[in-house]
C-alpha cells in the first residue's frame, strides 16, 4: 500500500498580485536566543578586527594607487604643458639659450623635488616625534596617576595598619588581664577538682542505685511471671470444670427432656390386638344381634309366612352378617350407633391415635 508523500508548503515571496510584499516569516521570540559566550564574543571581536585591518590596508593601497596614477597623469600634463612652453620659447629664442633654460629648470625641478621631500621627510619625522612625545607623555601622566593613587593606597594601608596595631595591642593588654584574672579565679582548679570528686562520688552512688533497682526490678519480673503462670493454670482449671459442669448438667436436662417424654408417650400395640379388644369390648357391651333385633322386628320364629329355615334377620342384615363371617379375622365391627358400618384394618390409625 502506497503512502502519500506531503510536500512542505514553502511561503512564496516576491511581488504580489496587488503591488505589495509579502511579510517576512515569524519566529518565536527567544529572549536567550543569539547569546554566546564571552570566550566566543572575544574570538569573534578579534576576527571582526583583523577584518577590518585588513580592509584599512587594501582601501589603503587602493588610494595609494589611486594617487599614484593621478600624480602619473599630473607628470604627464605637466611634460606636455612644458613641452609645449619649450617650443614655443624654441619659435622665438635661440636653441642652445631654450637648453640652458632646459637645464635650469631641470636643477631647480630637482632641488625643490629634494627639498620638497626633504621637508615631508622632516615633517613625518616631526609628526612622529610629536606623536611619540604624546604618547610618552600620557604614559607619563599615567604612571605619575597610578604612582599617586599606589601612594595613597600605601598610605591608607599604613593608617589602618597603625590602627589595627593599636587595637590589637589594647585587646591583647584586655585579654591579658582577663586570662590573669581568670587564672587567678581558677585557685588552682580546686573548685572544679571537687565537683569532679563529688560528681564521680554521686556517679557511684547512681550506679549502685540503678544496679539495686535492677535486681528490685528482675524480682518483680519473676514474681510477676509466676503470677501469669499460676493465672493461666487457673484459667485453665477453671475452664475445664466448667466444661465438667456443663456437659453434667446438659446430660441431665436431656435424660429429663427423655423422660418426661416417655412418660407423655402413648403405649403401642399391635393392630390385631386393638382389633380383638375393640371386638371383645363390642360382644360384652352389645346384646346379640338376634336378641336385640328379633323383638323389634317381630321374627322369632313366628312370623307369618316364613318359611321352615329361614334367616331371623332381614334380608340386608343377613347379607352384612354373611360377608362379616366370611371376612373372618381380616375385618373387624365396630359399632357407635345403629347405622355403624364395618370398616377393614387401616395401619396408619395407629399413626392417628398418637
Amino acid at each position: 500500500m502506497s503512502t502519500a508523500t506531503e510536500t512542505p508548503t514553502v511561503p512564496p515571496t516576491g511581488m504580489r498580485k496587488n503591488g505589495k510584499n509579502w511579510h517576512g516569516t515569524k519566529k518565536a521570540f527567544r529572549p536567550n536566543a543569539g547569546l554566546t559566550s564571552y570566550a566566543k564574543r572575544q574570538e569573534a571581536r578579534k576576527h571582526q578586527d583583523a577584518v577590518k585591518e585588513l580592509e584599512r590596508e587594501m582601501k589603503e593601497e587602493k588610494e595609494a594607487e589611486r594617487q599614484a596614477h593621478i600624480q602619473r597623469i599630473k607628470d604627464r600634463r605637466e611634460a606636455k604643458e612644458e613641452k609645449l612652453r619649450f617650443e614655443k620659447m624654441a619659435e622665438k629664442m635661440h636653441h642652445k639659450r631654450v637648453e640652458r633654460l632646459k637645464r635650469r629648470e631641470k636643477r631647480n625641478k630637482l632641488l625643490n623635488s629634494y627639498l620638497r621631500s626633504a621637508l615631508a621627510s622632516i615633517g613625518t619625522l616631526a609628526t612622529d616625534f610629536t606623536r611619540r612625545l604624546d604618547y610618552t607623555y600620557y604614559n607619563l601622566l599615567e604612571k605619575i596617576t597610578a604612582l599617586n593613587s599606589t601612594i595613597s593606597s600605601f598610605q591608607e594601608l599604613s593608617d589602618s595598619a597603625s590602627t589595627l596595631l593599636g587595637n590589637f595591642e589594647r585587646e591583647t593588654a584586655g585579654l591579658d588581664q582577663d586570662i590573669r584574672k581568670q587564672i587567678s579565679d581558677l585557685k588552682g582548679f580546686e573548685p572544679q577538682i571537687e565537683k569532679a570528686d563529688a560528681l564521680d562520688q554521686r556517679m557511684k552512688a547512681g550506679r549502685q542505685r540503678v544496679e539495686e533497682l535492677g535486681k528490685r526490678l528482675e524480682t518483680v519480673r519473676h514474681e510477676i511471671d509466676s503470677w501469669e503462670q499460676r493465672e493461666t493454670e487457673w484459667q485453665t482449671r477453671t475452664s475445664r470444670r466448667l466444661r465438667i459442669f456443663w456437659g453434667i448438667a446438659t446430660s441431665a436436662l436431656l435424660v429429663l427432656v427423655l423422660a418426661l417424654v416417655l412418660q407423655t408417650w402413648p403405649p403401642f400395640h399391635s393392630p390385631n390386638a386393638e382389633l380383638s379388644r375393640l371386638t371383645a369390648l363390642n360382644q360384652s357391651s352389645v346384646p346379640p344381634q338376634s336378641d336385640t333385633w328379633e323383638p323389634i322386628l317381630g321374627l322369632d320364629g313366628k312370623g307369618k309366612g316364613s318359611a321352615a329355615g329361614a334367616s331371623p334377620y332381614p334380608s340386608s342384615l343377613a347379607d352384612r352378617r354373611e360377608s362379616l363371617a366370611r371376612a373372618g379375622p381380616t375385618s373387624t365391627e365396630v359399632r357407635s350407633g345403629p347405622d355403624a358400618m364395618p370398616t377393614e384394618h387401616n395401619p396408619l390409625k395407629v399413626l392417628d391415635e398418637l
